[in-house]
């Protein structure tokens, strides 16, 4: 795709109704006097004057072969650079009669030059800058749309198309400015002559109805009816022209109801007036951002922000972080939202900030987790399991106690993710090996250490519903679990297949909401007694959570729990349904460590079960972690668990206590 840079007004502009322009560094001048007299064939000489040094020149314009009202000619003007960078030019008639000029962009050659097209008339001239203006900004918009439709074939010419069309939309904006510019000009030159030609009395009248309209204005503008205020103010700046005050809340006022290129030009003329100059580039980099010439903005916004203004330099930090951060300029961006944080005194603003400091956090997570393959986490730990058979103590023959050790680990393969997704499979395992409390091998207790293993496929999804935030977890997965059935050698017992699905949303900043769902199918190859004690079936599980967030950092909550399961078993005496209600309260134990106090209570029916048994358990578990860097943390755990049921032999209380030692990490791209 070919880059489009198209011809500019950028070297000079007219000003002073265009009868005088602005030159640099001795650049050569090629003229074109629009005589609109048919009759004039031969040459003509202008007059140029350099309004700073006084200076003359006399140049000899001659008819063009294809029109002879058109009279053409060249010159150049040298001076001492050092002493006057800059030349500003008039043009005469021979006569004395002053000419009206316009810049057009240089097409004669590859010089550094001007090309300057004159009239003898301001309605001549007027007319002219107008059709050109729009011409070039016609010319322009039909580029832009070339190339919005032109399809680019790799990620290159996709990139410089992206770029080109924010060049093309910057000129634009730029042209249509300048079209304001030169109407605003005008019509201000216009009433100060209008001023100028009025008696004392009439300009002291004029000046008082403009105040009354301005003070209309303020009101209006102070209850949100901006466009009845943009009429006050601009009838109050035509009455008084040379009120700078009424021409900047003219511009303000052109900014709120959106009429950005207007509101530029004005607050361009607008720089007296007694207003504050920090709020006047404030509203200036607002219009730029709106017209989404960000760059502009953003240098102003920055400039803003260094002002240290307390009420408007937390606002354009705001604003300039909110452009670095569509820029992809994460650092920078967040930055400035601290910034925001750290300033501002608006509870809203604070709000807003807060919620781009974490959205960039995220981002930056996720740009972090692409370079990621794999992650693994692996654990071990001991345990002590005062009754690890789970039954009353005085049926057993031998010791319940227990001291275990646990390890095991998992495997995180994401094959997909995005912002609001992850794909991921995940093998894992889960081994235990007991001892009794004399620290020797028995059957009967290591008979019931179970060996787990199995994948998991969790998928997870961010989504938006209702101005609430949502995220959802489906993972399908299957289990398997090997233990020793006649106290032998461990072998596979139960194999599972199940679905877990969750959900959580937020009320609010400190309230959570969680629900969860599971249903299992159970495989079991043990040999039982009789067809009543298959243990293969269906379960099913749902849980509600409700999460309160008791301060600002969130490492002091509270987590209610809700929840039913039911068990559909092949074997009758194994159906069950259990109530579950639970309170979790976390909490800084101390400096280091992080404690959880947790209640549980469970209620358990065996409708069809022979002794019609019915079992409710009680839990206290309190617990401290900590944290040893990013990949290593330890636990501590204390539970005490109460059984109480109609059946006396499933009657029993046990304590455990446990430490758990883990590591994470990953495996990176280079």
């Amino acid at each position: 795709m070919k880059v489009f840079l198209p011809l500019f007004l950028a070297t000079s502009f007219v000003w002073a109704l265009g009868q005088q322009i602005t030159l640099m560094e001795n650049q050569p001048i090629y003229i074109e006097y629009q005589t609109q007299n048919k009759s004039i064939s031969t040459s003509q000489f202008i007059s140029v004057n350099e309004v700073q040094t006084k200076r003359k020149a006399s140049v000899e314009l001659v008819p063009d072969e294809k029109d002879k009202r058109i009279l053409k000619g060249y010159f150049r003007i040298q001076m001492n650079m050092d002493k006057y960078p800059s030349q500003l030019l008039e043009f005469q008639t021979k006569d004395g009669a002053k000419l009206y000029a316009f810049v057009l962009p240089n097409t004669n050659t590859n010089e550094k030059a001007l090309s300057v097209t004159l009239f003898q008339t301001e309605k001549e001239w007027q007319a002219f800058s107008a059709q050109f203006m729009k011409k070039a900004e016609d010319d322009l918009k039909k580029k832009m749309q070339e190339v919005k439709t032109a399809k680019p074939v790799n990620k290159e010419q996709l990139q410089e198309k992206k770029e080109t069309i924010v060049r093309l939309n910057d000129r634009i904006q730029e042209q249509a400015r300048l079209n304001f510019e030169a109407q605003e000009a005008l019509k201000r030159d216009e009433l100060l002559r209008q001023q100028a030609a009025q008696n004392e009395e009439a300009r002291r009248k004029a000046k008082v109805d403009a105040a009354k309209f301005a003070a209309a204005g303020e009101a209006q503008y102070k209850t949100g009816r901006f466009k009845d205020a943009a009429a006050s103010f601009e009838k109050a700046y035509e009455l008084d022209p040379d009120n700078d005050g009424f021409l900047y809340r003219y511009g303000v006022t052109l900014y709120k109801v959106g009429n950005y290129n207007k509101s530029l030009s004005v607050l361009s003329m607008a720089e007296g007036g007694g207003q504050d100059q920090v709020e006047h580039n404030y509203y200036v980099a607002l219009n730029h951002m709106k017209l989404n010439e960000l760059e502009k903005a953003l240098e102003l916004f920055d400039d803003i922000q260094e002002e240290k203004d307390i009420e408007i330099s937390p606002t354009a930090a705001f604003f300039a972080g909110t452009i670095e951060f569509q820029k992809s300029l994460y650092p920078k961006a967040k930055d400035r939202f601290q910034f925001v944080l750290d300033n501002s005194k608006d509870p809203k603003l604070d709000r807003q900030a807060e919620n781009r400091i974490e959205e960039i956090d995220r981002i930056e997570q996720f740009l972090e987790s692409q370079r990621e393959i794999l992650r693994y986490s692996l654990f071990t730990g001991l345990q002590y399991d005062g009754n690890v058979l789970n039954v009353a103590t005085q049926n057993t023959t031998t010791g319940a106690e227990a001291y275990r050790l646990m390890y095991g680990g998992a495997l995180t393969y994401y094959y997909y993710r995005t912002m609001k997704s992850k794909f991921a499979i995940e093998p894992w395992i889960a081994d235990m090996y007991s001892v009794d409390k004399n620290f020797k091998n028995d059957s009967t207790i290591q008979a019931v250490d179970p060996l787990q293993y199995g994948v998991r496929i969790p998928t997870n999804f961010n989504y938006s519903l209702l101005s609430k935030s949502f995220s959802l977890n489906v993972t399908p997965y299957l289990a398997m679990l090997n233990m020793s059935d006649n106290g032998g050698a461990r072998r596979q017992i139960m194999s599972s297949t199940g679905l877990a699905l969750d959900t959580q949303w937020d009320h609010s900043p400190t309230v959570f909401h969680i629900l969860k769902m599971d249903y299992i199918m159970d495989k079991s190859s043990l040999v039982v007694a009789s067809p009543d004690d298959e243990q293969s079936a269906k379960r099913m599980s749902f849980n509600y959570n409700w999460m309160k967030l008791l301060n600002p950092s969130g490492d002091k909550s509270f987590v209610a729990d809700l929840g039913y399961a039911s068990n559909s078993s092949e074997g009758k005496n194994n159906n069950y349904a259990k109530y579950i209600l639970a309170g979790t309260y976390s909490f800084p134990w101390s400096a280091k460590y992080k404690g959880s106090a947790r209640f549980d209570y469970s209620d358990m029916k065996y409708p069809d079960n022979s002794n019609s048994r019915k079992d409710t358990v009680y839990g206290m578990t309190v617990g401290a972690s900590q944290d040893l860097n990013k990949k290593n943390n330890i636990s501590l755990t204390l539970s005490y668990i109460m059984n109480n049921s109609n059946v006396e032999s499933y009657k029993y209380n046990k304590m455990l206590l446990g430490f758990i030692y883990s590591y994470s990490g990953n495996y990176l791209r280079k």
